[in-house]
């Protein structure tokens, strides 16, 4: 599915009114752990553009840990709830004790002067075996 808005702020309450477009993951699809790394700066990549972080439940009373640590609450109590970091660098891992939706944006222009890109992350996945073109199969890595 594919959702949008005219008028989208990132961080909330930071005036940009920037449109979004993003595709919607079906609810199996999500997962319990992501990895967040910012988004490099065009055009040469060497800064790392701030950024904004959405975690949203997919159902309730979801518990959030962050590693390291973020200043978000860590319980979303829910469907829909969500916590917003604020605008930065940081690198972390996010843990829910259920699925959650994390979506990334480059912060509004009234943040960076520039427009925002937006993106719905997707998890951690592992499955019983990986094909690769040309036949290659491999065993998945074990969580840990």
């Amino acid at each position: 599915m594919i959702g949008g808005s005219k008028c989208l702020f990132a961080p909330i309450d930071v005036f940009a009114c920037d449109h979004g477009e993003e595709s919607i993951f079906p609810i199996e699809t999500l997962a319990r752990t992501y990895v967040i790394i910012p988004p490099a700066q065009y055009p040469d990549g060497a800064q790392e553009n701030p950024q904004v972080v959405r975690v949203i439940a997919s159902e309730a009373n979801t518990a959030l840990t962050f590693n390291p640590d973020q200043p978000v609450a860590k319980l979303l109590a829910n469907v829909g709830d969500f916590v917003e970091l604020p605008p930065g660098t940081a690198k972390f891992v996010v843990t829910a004790d259920k699925r959650v939706l994390v979506s990334q944006f480059m912060a509004s222009s009234g943040i960076t002067g520039s427009d925002r890109v937006g993106i719905s992350i997707y998890g951690l996945q592992t499955a019983g075996s990986y094909w690769y073109p040309g036949g290659l199969d491999l065993a998945p890595i074990p969580p840990g």
